[in-house]
């Protein structure tokens, strides 16, 4: 009977330690997600920033060289 028991008991002790093991890669999984949906974040944001700061410097050269020519 105890040894029923016990086994019953390891059983039950394999599911829940296989049910946490899920839950675990689970958030891992969630938790790199967020975190490349971050990444993806800041640099489509860096990317415009760095075009409108091309685009400026460019304006400033257009400038600069229409001063230069009249």
């Amino acid at each position: 009977m105890q040894a029923r028991a016990k086994q019953i008991t390891h059983e039950a002790w394999v599911r829940r330690k296989d049910h946490e093991t899920q839950l675990r890669q689970k958030l891992i999984t969630e938790a790199k997600r967020d975190l490349l949906e971050t990444l993806v974040m800041k640099q489509e944001e860096e990317a415009l920033r760095m075009q409108e700061r091309s685009h400026q410097m460019f304006e400033w050269d257009s400038k600069k060289r229409m001063n230069i020519h009249h």
